[in-house]
């Protein structure tokens, strides 16, 4: 699947993460603030599950900042089970989807699956 921004494909991945039941948090542009320069796009919390996914996102060909290389390796250093680094590009969108999609509930789970078919059929009507 194409996407023409980093911001749609942040949008897609927040739609799939909801779908699957996550919470979904998004500061925005943080090159503004100082003490933010770095942070990851997306921190999604499961209550399903003890599970906490730290996520940067960018184009195939987006390159990282020091910074942000600097938060990945902080984040994957913890060694805290159920907190996850995650550097996604739109090249890994099916290994995307089997990391968000609902784990716990299979009607849950089934619906995941039918929406974000859906999903694909529109975006690729676009």
């Amino acid at each position: 699947m194409r996407f023409k921004s980093e911001a749609a494909f942040q949008k897609h991945v927040i739609a799939i993460a909801k779908l699957g039941g996550w919470e979904v948090f998004h500061q925005g542009d943080m090159r503004h603030i100082l003490s933010g320069v770095g942070y990851p796009d997306l921190t999604l919390i499961s209550q399903r599950e003890p599970r906490v996914i730290f996520a940067e996102l960018k184009t195939d060909k987006g390159e990282r900042s020091a910074e942000q290389v600097r938060y990945a390796a902080v984040i994957s250093s913890l060694g805290i089970r159920g907190v996850e680094y995650y550097l996604w590009r739109p090249k890994h969108l099916e290994k995307i989807k089997q990391v968000l999609k609902g784990t716990g509930d299979p009607e849950r789970r089934r619906r995941f699956t039918a929406t974000l078919g859906l999903m694909l059929k529109e975006s690729n009507k676009r």
